[in-house]
């Protein structure tokens, strides 16, 4: 069932990715026939720009937004050890860690591939769960990672913003 999910997850970024080529095609089609050509290869190539740089930077992006701060080892070195321990029960490797100050108990997980991931944390979250609840949290955004669930959202997150920018 695992394995079915990353596979359907990979599939779904690759139609998402497919359908934005489409879509940018169409629209610069669109777009060269009103102003031109050479007006529609600028928007082409400033529009792949935009989604390659936002893709590569997303999770740092989405960071900054939440005013998340990267943690060390030594600022919570308990956080980090659970961290570490599920990393490595679930054959993941580490993700960066970020904390979000805010009395909202609240985590999430992004980046593009396991390789690439942050998980954050807010410090509601970390007052308010005990330990074993906090280690299943951590785990469910750890699921999302190895699910490559992370990837898909960050690729439509990207995708989406590039319409939004455009008001």
């Amino acid at each position: 069932m695992l394995y079915q999910q990353i596979s359907a997850n990979k599939r779904n970024t690759i139609i998402v990715l497919f359908l934005f080529a489409v879509l940018m095609v169409l629209l610069a089609s669109f777009l060269g026939y009103i102003f031109g050509v050479k007006f529609a290869l600028w928007f082409f190539t400033g529009s792949v720009i935009y989604a390659t740089i936002s893709y590569f930077y997303a999770a740092n992006v989405l960071m900054q937004i939440n005013d998340a701060n990267e943690l060390h080892p030594a600022d919570y070195p308990q956080l980090f050890s659970m961290v570490e321990e599920l990393c490595i029960a679930a054959a993941l490797p580490m993700p960066r860690v970020y904390l979000i100050q805010t009395a909202c108990p609240n985590a999430f997980a992004t980046g593009r591939n396991p390789q690439h991931a942050s998980i954050a944390v807010t410090t509601g979250l970390l007052q308010m769960m005990e330990n074993d609840e906090l280690q299943a949290v951590i785990g469910h955004e750890l699921a999302h990672i190895k699910n490559y669930d992370t990837q898909v959202t960050t690729i439509i997150s990207v995708l989406a913003g590039l319409f939004l920018h455009w008001d």
